[in-house]
């Protein structure tokens, strides 16, 4: 999904939010909305930085609108035949993670809110385009299919 959309749908989350909840605090509120569509995507460009060497955002967002054009002209076989990138910031195992902290830090509940949001927008985007949302459950799953494919 376009990082426009996470921005939006998770202001808009945010906001309902607050309706339903005015007495949220402003930092409570913060770390839903930086989890809702920065911070799951910063291994998106953590992956960049290792491949490309660049830290650059703008050639990073340019680099990924023409590999996201490239990845949809692909057909499912062609698909199947690559690694997909280890995003461990998209999975179920990064939440338990977080669920697990969240034990002895309760704000960080806040910051699962967001990731679950985002992630539950990704799978959205995967279901609408016909991808294995799988890939974007389990960072136990890509590793395992990710065997044997060459790097895309």
């Amino acid at each position: 999904m376009k990082t426009k959309t996470h921005i939006f749908l998770t202001t808009f989350l945010c906001m309902i939010i607050c309706l339903i909840k005015p007495e949220i605090s402003l930092l409570n509120l913060s770390l839903i909305w930086f989890s809702g569509w920065l911070f799951p995507d910063l291994d998106h460009y953590i992956s960049y930085i290792i491949k490309n060497k660049k830290i650059n955002p703008i050639k990073f967002y340019k680099y990924s609108m023409q590999k996201r054009e490239n990845w949809k002209k692909l057909s499912k076989i062609q698909k199947q035949q690559y690694k997909k990138n280890i995003m461990p910031l998209h999975s179920i195992e990064f939440i338990i993670i977080l669920a697990t902290i969240s034990i002895f830090f309760p704000t960080t509940i806040y910051l699962i809110i967001g990731f679950l949001f985002h992630l539950t927008l990704d799978i959205i985007d995967f279901y609408n385009r016909k991808e294995n949302i799988l890939i974007k459950i389990s960072l136990i799953y890509t590793i395992k299919t990710n065997k044997n494919k060459r790097p895309y």
